[in-house]
């Protein structure tokens, strides 16, 4: 599946507005990536990749970049759920269950230096991002500098908590750890994954 512009721009959009608010609310725990969003808005550098539970998107999975810190990010940007089951009509047509992720959402680095994440507990699906905190693209936590080709993705770990439209409830994808694409800021490689399955 190719991406289109259409749906690189809307998504890069969604997490501008994001990455903005991010940006905002400080980077502590950021590598050394300082001042992100001061003069540059995000964009999207990943392909998004869709996160599925049983056949229901529960989410889109993708990296973000402020130019303006050399600074990298993990997002995922929930689907719209409902807040209580949803019963089927008489045809047994249009039965919704409530999913609840958990879990946390990070950067990986190439060379895997344990960058920290941000958790999650979400009641249901909710529209909104939960964002990891931003890593610079050059430098370690200890001073040192990356060599090309400057790879970095996102990944998950996730747990899906369903109620189904008969109350019932089950646990999918326990602590289930998952990557989106990757992408070389060296060289402007992409990965090229269209989903992650849940279940």
């Amino acid at each position: 599946m190719r991406i289109t512009k259409k749906l690189a721009a809307g998504v890069a959009g969604l997490a501008m507005v994001a990455g903005v608010s991010l940006a905002g609310a400080g980077s502590a725990s950021a590598n050394t990536a300082v001042g992100c969003g001061t003069s540059t808005a995000p964009i999207l550098v990943s392909h998004p990749v869709s996160i599925m539970d049983d056949g229901n998107r529960l989410g889109q999975l993708y990296l973000g970049y402020f130019a303006d810190c050399k600074g990298v990010y993990a997002e995922i940007h929930w689907d719209f759920g409902p807040t209580a089951p949803v019963q089927p009509n008489q045809a047994g047509e249009g039965g919704m269950s409530v999913y609840r992720p958990a879990g946390t959402v990070y950067v990986e680095g190439e060379n895997k230096d344990g960058f920290p994440g941000t958790t999650f507990a979400k009641d249901h699906l909710d529209g909104t991002f939960t964002t990891s905190p931003i890593e610079d693209i050059h430098h370690n936590r200890w001073g040192g500098t990356y060599a090309a080709p400057l790879k970095f993705l996102p990944d998950v770990d996730l747990t899906v908590y369903e109620t189904d439209t008969g109350w019932h409830q089950s646990t999918n994808c326990t602590n289930k750890h998952m990557w989106g694409n990757w992408h070389t800021f060296s060289d402007g490689g992409w990965g090229s994954g269209i989903y992650l399955s849940c279940t």
